[in-house]
């Protein structure tokens, strides 16, 4: 009897290890993110997942340009702005804030814009990815307007435009992401808080749920819960 009852708990153990294994996510997952939130937030997001899940293997690749999921062979993206692809699915993880800021140096010498409207005299620093590069929206009393800005530097990467700014270069608008190291080291201020129109959503992008594995979903379940 003794016996039996020994071989129920060595059964009860081995049982309790297999749906332990199975349970355990193993293998990889290959995500693309833009270059400036991938190297700063996104991997800090990304360690407690690869902290309680050393088996998962992530493969990071950093891009701006919006790169094809399924062609580059990549299970998941990480990227601002709505959807353009019908065939994938868009799980939104949050809204991000999109600010001016300039350096205190910069302001000195050129002057302190009271109101969006004195951009037009200053030099601003456009972003090439932005859906309307020289047109900065702002929310007045009523309305949601625009005003039309110019300058001597343009770039296709948010941080370039951050670190110019911090340079003392110009008035930039970037993702407060980008902006906010630079904020927190007093290089840059922000500018029209309270006139801010436009917010950028970030989402987890990916293929049709059926094609989702164990590891997949839950690195998606993980960085939302992040936000």
């Amino acid at each position: 009897m003794i016996g039996v009852c020994h071989c129920f708990e060595q059964f009860d153990e081995l049982e309790g290890l297999v749906q332990q294994r199975q349970s355990e996510l193993a293998g990889r997952i290959r995500i693309t993110a833009p270059t400036g939130y991938g190297s700063s937030q996104l991997v800090h997001l990304l360690k407690p997942f690869q902290t309680a899940n050393p088996k998962v293997s992530i493969e990071l690749h950093l891009s701006d340009a919006h790169v094809s999921l399924i062609e580059e062979g990549h299970d998941l993206a990480v990227r601002f702005g709505a959807l353009k692809d019908s065939s994938l699915v868009a799980r939104k993880l949050m809204d991000m804030r999109i600010v001016c800021c300039a350096a205190p140096e910069y302001l000195e010498t050129h002057g302190h814009p009271n109101e969006p409207a004195a951009l037009t005299t200053h030099n601003c620093l456009l972003q090439t990815t932005s859906s309307h590069i020289d047109q900065w929206e702002f929310l007045g009393p009523q309305k949601i307007y625009n005003v039309a800005v110019s300058g001597n530097f343009r770039a296709n990467s948010p941080r370039a435009v951050a670190n110019m700014a911090a340079d003392g270069l110009g008035i930039g608008r970037v993702p407060l992401y980008t902006a906010q190291p630079f904020l927190d080291a007093g290089r840059l201020q922000l500018l029209f808080e309270a006139e801010e129109a436009k917010v950028l959503g970030l989402y987890a992008v990916y293929p049709p749920s059926r094609h989702l594995t164990a590891r997949i979903r839950a690195v998606i379940d993980h960085l939302a819960a992040q936000f």
